[in-house]
């Protein structure tokens, strides 16, 4: 009984696995995408709310937008905007055929904040102190 219960369920839940796993699968980035915000305090950042250009150009939008520049996939550049008028932005370096953060260079705007700074990164992605 109990191995007909389990057949039953595996043929009831097989084709949702295939919608599961196919779900999974992130499309590769590659180009400008438009945020509404960042989540987590690590590097890279990571940008969350994806909107159009038209949204976050609009006059009516909200205070702040971000803006994500990828190739093959990885985040290369990161802006935040407020009022249209750029804030700040991190340009990152990977070390090479990897995903693993290699440098961090922020550029601030904001003529209250120090206006370059530079992180590095070993290989295995730790911060150089």
């Amino acid at each position: 009984m109990k191995r007909l219960l389990f057949a039953l369920a595996s043929l009831l839940f097989f084709p949702f696995a295939c919608v599961i796993k196919k779900n999974k699968t992130t499309l590769e980035r590659n180009g400008i995408y438009y945020f509404e915000s960042w989540a987590g305090y690590y590097v890279p950042l990571n940008p969350t709310n994806e909107i159009t250009k038209e949204q976050a150009e609009a006059t009516e939008s909200k205070y702040a937008y971000y803006i994500g520049h990828y190739e093959k996939g990885l985040l290369m550049v990161f802006e935040q905007y407020i009022d249209k008028k750029i804030q700040w932005r991190d340009i990152y370096t990977y070390w090479p055929n990897t995903k693993i953060l290699q440098k961090r260079e922020m550029f601030h705007f904001d003529p209250t904040v120090e206006p370059y700074r530079v992180q590095n990164f070993d290989q295995k992605g730790n911060i150089i102190k």
